[in-house]
Formats: C-alpha cells, sequence, structure tokens
C-alpha cells in the first residue's frame, strides 16, 4: 500500500513577503502624499480604501494635523457643505512648538458607496476668511479600517 504525501505549495521566502509589504505601504503613502498636495490646491480630497471593510468593520479618516495657527479648525465637509466633523489644536500650551497630532473621525456609512469618498478640507480661523489648507497643516489624509462590535 503506496502512502500518498500531502502536496502543498512551498511557502514564499520571507524577502519577497517584506518586498511585497514595502511595495504596499509606498502605494499608500503615495496616494497619502497626492491626496495632501490636492488638499492644498482646492481643499478637495478623494481616497479610496487599500482594501474593502470587512463584515465587522467600518471605515474611518485618520488626518494626521500639522501647525496650525492656535486658534484655527479645520473643518471636514463632503463636497456639498455637509459637515462630517471638525478638528481642533486643543490642549496646546501658549509657545509651545506645534507637533503633529493624529486625528479620527468616523465616516457615515453612505461615504464610500462609490467605493472612494471625496472630502472638502477647509481651515477656519476666527475673522479670516475660510480657506484650504497650507503646506504643513495637514500631513497625511488616509482612510482606516476601524473593528465594530457586534
Amino acid at each position: 500500500m503506496a502512502m500518498h504525501r500531502p502536496t502543498h505549495s512551498p511557502a514564499l521566502p520571507a524577502s519577497l513577503i517584506a518586498a511585497l509589504l514595502l511595495h504596499a505601504a509606498c502605494i499608500d503613502a503615495g496616494q497619502d502624499a497626492e491626496a495632501v498636495e490636492e488638499a492644498r490646491v482646492d481643499g478637495l480630497v478623494e481616497l479610496a480604501p487599500a482594501r474593502p471593510a470587512g463584515p465587522r468593520e467600518t471605515t474611518w479618516l485618520r488626518l494626521r494635523v500639522g501647525g496650525l495657527p492656535r486658534t484655527a479648525e479645520i473643518r471636514v465637509s463632503t463636497p456639498e457643505g455637509a459637515l462630517l466633523g471638525t478638528l481642533s489644536r486643543h490642549g496646546a500650551s501658549y509657545g509651545a512648538p506645534q507637533a503633529a497630532t493624529t486625528h479620527l473621525l468616523p465616516l457615515p456609512e453612505d461615504a464610500l458607496a462609490s467605493g472612494r469618498v471625496r472630502l472638502r478640507l477647509t481651515v477656519d480661523t476666527p475673522g479670516m476668511p475660510a480657506r484650504a489648507p497650507r503646506p504643513g497643516e495637514v500631513e497625511a489624509v488616509e482612510l482606516i479600517h476601524v473593528p465594530v462590535d457586534p
């Protein structure tokens, strides 16, 4: 009686796995940089998630905010003007150097209905007209998946 050996495909070498992960990270970073550059021009950002959300996940927006004027806020809205959230530099000391801060903002379920999300980022400072972010004010914009309780 002959014994049958299980057949399986060989494991991918660690170097190939590392290269694939690095490539994926570079693609995401490139989309991040493109989104930030778009926001500097007119405040509009269009993003697509790296993968669809799973059955127990929802999609949120992660923004890395740099040097904002002390009283300024960043408004995140739809291109049509519906407000999704406001980000500010709360808790910073007067005269303290500004470290970049990361903010998370949940997105409505229908925000990704087309597979992409379009947002408008606006900097509001009291006594000044609203404007698009300047270089260094928004350092990164990306979509992330967050687990949802059942």
